[in-house]
């Protein structure tokens, strides 16, 4: 198991939540606004946040102090929309924070946590999601929140190997976006649905980006493997 160095943590700062939401608009289609990003981090920022290397191996002539090791945005959704999320009947760029995002100063919610993004930014950040999410769930129960489990939905093969690795596991919703003449939409796939006979029906190249949900419950160990 990979050991991650000392890390702080900031709050997210405009420049790096743009970056964030650059990258994630040219790697998945989704119809993601930027209001919409900033009002899920203006609603739970203790879990929006950057994490620094508090030190660097090497001399002390190539140590660089503050160095971004990384990223992370959870959203504490609701039990419900969580539950809604994981299945395909909320889609995740239909979060509005202000009814399904938990208040952030009200203990006692039942929460699921989804990660929206989680991105290791520097080598030394060994195992760095498994650190980020167990920060978000420690973060979520000093508020005094029920925490379900976790969730994240992968957009790409390397997501969703991390996540596989931490014992994560399909919830059977996937996303499938298909570009015809000049359009883009989304094939959603639900779980019992088979896979095979929706991917039939879709020219390879037509499609352009897709994404499958993972969750792991509470009762498993958030972080265990």
């Amino acid at each position: 198991m990979d050991t991650t160095p000392p890390l702080a943590a900031s709050p997210m700062t405009e420049d790096v939540l743009q970056q964030i939401f650059s990258s994630d608009q040219d790697m998945y289609p989704a119809p993601l606004t930027y209001a919409r990003l900033q009002s899920w981090v203006t609603a739970s920022p203790q879990l929006s946040q950057s994490f620094y290397l508090l030190d660097q191996p090497g001399s002390k002539e190539n140590r660089k102090r503050d160095v971004v090791a990384g990223v992370l945005i959870a959203l504490p959704l609701r039990e419900a929309p969580w539950q809604d999320l994981l299945v395909g009947k909320l889609r995740e760029t239909d979060i509005d924070a202000n009814s399904m995002i938990a208040p952030k100063d009200v203990a006692g919610c039942a929460v699921g946590l989804h990660v929206f993004h989680v991105e290791r930014l520097s080598e030394h950040a060994k195992g760095f999601t498994r650190f980020s999410i167990g920060y978000a769930d420690m973060v979520a129960k000093a508020i005094g929140w029920n925490v379900l489990g976790c969730s994240a939905l992968t957009a790409t093969k390397d997501g969703a190997n991390t996540f596989e690795k931490l014992g994560f596991q399909p919830t059977g919703y996937e996303e499938f976006w298909i570009q015809k003449s000049d359009e883009i939409s989304l094939v959603p796939l639900y779980p019992g649905h088979d896979r095979s006979s929706v991917l039939a029906e879709q020219d390879k190249s037509s499609i352009k980006g897709q994404a499958r949900m993972s969750v792991k419950f509470a009762e498993q160990g958030i972080t265990n493997p």
